[in-house]
C-alpha cells in the first residue's frame, strides 16, 4: 500500500470505532427497551400518575384557589412540577433497577462483553430517557 492510501483508510478508521461504539449503545438500550415492553404495567402507572395530580389535585386546588397564581391557570402553574415529579420517580427507579441487577449479575455479565463500559452507560441512559417519554 502506498502512503497515500494508509493515510485515507486511517480516516475512516474513527469513523468505524464510532460507528461500533453507537451499535454497541443502542444494542443495549434496545434490550433494555425490549425489557419495557414485556411489562406494559410500568407505562400505565407511569401513564396514570401525572393524569392523577392534574386531573385531581389541579382540579381541587384549582377550585379552592389556596395558592395565588395570578392570571395563569392553575394547571399550567402545576404542570411543570408534575413533569419534573415525574422524570424523579422515574430516575428513582431506574436506579433501583440497576442495583438490582447489580445484585442478579446481569451487570457483571454485561461488563465482560466486548463493548466498552462508556457504551454501556451511554446505552442505559438512552433507554432511562426513552422510560422518562411517556
Amino acid at each position: 500500500m502506498h502512503d497515500s492510501e494508509t493515510s485515507s483508510m486511517a480516516g475512516f478508521l474513527p469513523l468505524a470505532s464510532l460507528a461500533g461504539f453507537l451499535r454497541q449503545s443502542l444494542a443495549l438500550a434496545e434490550m433494555e427497551l425490549r425489557k419495557l415492553l414485556h411489562d406494559p404495567t410500568e407505562l400505565l402507572t407511569r401513564i396514570i400518575q401525572p393524569v392523577l395530580w392534574l386531573g385531581v389535585f389541579g382540579e381541587v386546588f384549582t377550585r379552592v384557589r389556596a395558592i395565588p397564581t395570578g392570571q395563569l391557570p392553575y394547571l399550567d402553574f402545576m404542570a411543570p412540577g408534575v413533569l419534573a415529579q415525574s422524570v424523579l420517580f422515574i430516575a428513582i427507579f431506574y436506579g433501583i433497577a440497576a442495583i438490582w441487577e447489580r445484585d442478579l449479575g446481569i451487570v457483571h455479565k454485561l461488563l465482560v462483553t466486548p463493548a466498552p463500559r462508556v457504551a454501556l452507560v451511554l446505552g442505559k441512559a438512552l433507554s432511562a430517557g426513552v422510560r422518562a417519554l411517556p
